[in-house]
């Protein structure tokens, strides 16, 4: 019986194999991890993000298809966010005017704008923006009038009406 010792191809090591699987390839792997090392080869690239040297596989590479990199899910998250979700690509980018809260504060003052209420004068902390129709995404400036949480409360809770409150 012929000697079955072969060579790795990809490490040099040498090995045994049955006589029958050394005619059927020319080329042979002591294990699997040898195979996937000759067989998978890595492109090195850069993280489009942080700049840190990495190695892709081809269809990796060829998936990509802004042709940006990343070396880790938060790099590719930052990266993202920075371009999709700032400024006037966030979803709810309102024209750079600060939040609804902010532009009715500044437009109508810290204070209930309910002439009936018995509070008196409140900290900002305790006023809430009521939107008029009931719509939040509507928050157009004539949409908003500034309240008390108190006020507040018994009108979103229907225990008061508009009429009720001197606006």
């Amino acid at each position: 019986m012929p000697e079955s010792n072969v060579t790795c191809t990809y490490c040099g090591k040498s090995f045994y194999k049955k006589p029958c699987q050394i005619k059927s390839r020319p080329v042979h792997y002591c294990s699997r991890d040898c195979f996937n090392m000759e067989v998978r080869t890595r492109i090195e690239c850069i993280c489009t993000q942080c700049g840190k040297k990495i190695e892709k596989v081809p269809s990796q590479i060829k998936k990509s298809k802004s042709g940006n990199h990343f070396c880790s899910q938060s790099c590719a998250n930052a990266h993202n966010n920075s371009l999709y979700r700032s400024g006037e690509n966030h979803p709810n980018w309102n024209g750079g005017y600060g939040s609804y809260r902010e532009r009715a504060l500044k437009e109508y003052g810290s204070c209930c704008q309910n002439k009936k209420c018995s509070m008196g004068n409140v900290k900002e902390e305790m006023l809430d923006v009521h939107h008029i129709d009931g719509d939040r995404g509507n928050n157009a400036i004539d949409n908003l009038v500034v309240l008390c949480v108190w006020c507040h409360a018994l009108l979103t809770r229907g225990l008061a009406t508009k009429e009720n409150f001197d606006l």
